[in-house]
């Protein structure tokens, strides 16, 4: 650090300490402003569901590959491999079975069923864990029931379409490991996040905005 800036920084320092009492209240102010905003937003639970991965099931040999990532290429008796139960559970058909179960044309507030499956779509998440063998879904909804309800149909879905689609003779398809529940608390908004961001946001642009100030005068 240069003479200059550290002259440059105790000046700072130097204004926080003159006009403490004003930044800490504008600060104050902001948080509480994001508090009663973020109180104001429509909440929003997440679901999760946790489900067994095919590849587990047969051991660490079907999961081993050249890359040393999980073998697609499972027989009818040994299930789905998991990238192809994520591209079920996320096409239109999947989607369009939950829309119509839950009723989400008019939950959603849309007009047209294509409208609710791109929410469904932007508000459903199915990744693959290789580490843990393990897919999760997990499912938005303003709801903290339905979205369980919702989370946990994908597995009837992944049933029905297996039938029509005739991949695996297996029953059941997959095995769940822990079924979704009302999540206890909500995902969004993330009041005491938005609260301490707001904080730290005003008192930089109120020490900035001082700080200007007296450097004008000077």
């Amino acid at each position: 650090m240069t003479n200059e800036d550290a002259l440059n920084l105790f000046f700072v320092i130097k204004i926080v300490i003159k006009y403490w009492t004003r930044i800490l209240l504008y600060s104050l102010g902001g948080a509480v402003v994001a508090m009663v905003i973020s109180f104001l937003l429509p909440k929003t639970y997440t679901a999760e569901m946790t489900i067994l991965m095919p590849e587990s099931e047969l051991g660490t040999s079907a999961l081993s590959t050249s890359l040393g990532f999980l073998n697609p290429n499972l027989s009818l008796s040994q299930g789905i491999s998991s990238p192809t139960i994520k591209s079920i559970l996320e096409s239109d058909p999947a989607l369009n079975m939950v829309v119509d179960r839950f009723n989400l044309v008019e939950l959603y507030g849309v007009k047209y069923k294509d409208e609710a499956i791109k929410i469904l779509r932007k508000r459903t998440q199915i990744g693959i864990f290789n580490l843990r063998g393990v897919i999760e879904i997990y499912v938005k909804d303003r709801d903290k029931k339905r979205a369980a309800e919702i989370c946990n149909y994908y597995v009837k879905v992944l049933e029905e379409l297996n039938k029509k689609l005739r991949l695996t003779v297996k029953k059941p398809v997959v095995r769940v490991i822990s079924f979704a529940k009302p999540p206890l608390k909500k995902s969004f908004p993330k009041t005491s996040y938005n609260m301490i961001t707001a904080f730290i946001l005003v008192f930089i642009i109120t020490t900035v905005i001082y700080t200007f100030k007296e450097w004008q005068k000077e």
